[in-house]
């Protein structure tokens, strides 16, 4: 189990004291100091239940100063962009080896621990 966690995120450190709760082995990936690979990020991506843009920060600034946004259908095309853009990821995400989740809000960390 991983979380992408960026510390200055109140939801990211909700999901975390949530995981610190529970109990459960984690890994805690600091996407912002260490930022993901393309293959590391399709693999987040394809175990994503829901589409790859979801996420992508599409409210943030650095998005919308984007001359040229990629096809967001292409998880290859998301994972590339999410790779030179590391902040544009959402978070917090939890990955527990089979299903990535996007816990926003917190509360859903708990439907795959």
């Amino acid at each position: 189990m991983r979380i992408f966690h960026n510390p200055r995120c109140s939801k990211s450190r909700q999901c975390f004291e949530l995981l610190n709760a529970s109990g459960v082995e984690y890994q805690v990936v600091r996407y912002l100091e260490n930022p993901l690979s393309e293959p590391e990020l399709i693999a987040v991506l394809s175990r994503l239940d829901e589409p790859s843009i979801a996420a992508i920060r599409t409210g943030d600034k650095e998005w919308h100063n984007l001359v040229v946004k990629p096809n967001t259908d292409d998880q290859a095309a998301v994972a590339a962009l999410l790779a030179k853009y590391p902040r544009l990821l959402q978070r917090p995400i939890v990955d527990n080896g089979s299903v990535a989740r996007i816990c926003r809000p917190p509360e859903l960390v708990l439907e795959i621990i």
